[in-house]
């Protein structure tokens, strides 16, 4: 699971981010979504796993229905409204929540992940002992 996501540019940390970029954004998420249905089938009912699927599923269908059909919702608004930019703001919203539960399962799994993808989890916590 965490190979698929580490090829999905959508969850890449960059700096240029513009709404030009929504179609494909909105394609990826969308991709996503599939992979994770998929997933969300294959694992045990009811356990951790199954909800950190569906919480990742829920987050990819909250950005893809910001954007609307191909991305007009930011398209039409590549204005700012109150200095936020609506894309970049939902882009980071999904990023973050992808981020958060790929840091459990691969701290749950003993999992590895890829420096690409390993720049939207969030930063370990530090034992201040």
């Amino acid at each position: 699971m965490i190979e698929f996501l580490e090829d999905r540019r959508v969850l890449f940390p960059y700096n240029e981010r513009n709404p030009e970029e929504a179609i494909f954004c909105i394609r990826s998420a969308m991709k996503i979504r599939e992979f994770l249905t998929d997933e969300i089938h294959r694992a045990k009912p009811g356990g951790g796993l199954n909800e950190a699927l569906r919480s990742m599923r829920a987050a990819a269908r909250k950005f893809v229905e910001a954007g609307g059909p191909d991305g007009e919702n930011w398209l039409r608004s590549g204005r700012r409204s109150q200095g936020v930019d609506p894309f970049s703001a939902a882009l980071g919203g999904f990023r973050t929540a992808m981020g958060i539960h790929i840091a459990a399962i691969a701290l749950t799994y003993g999992l590895s992940i890829e420096s690409n993808l390993a720049g939207i989890l969030p930063p370990a916590a530090v034992d201040e002992d």
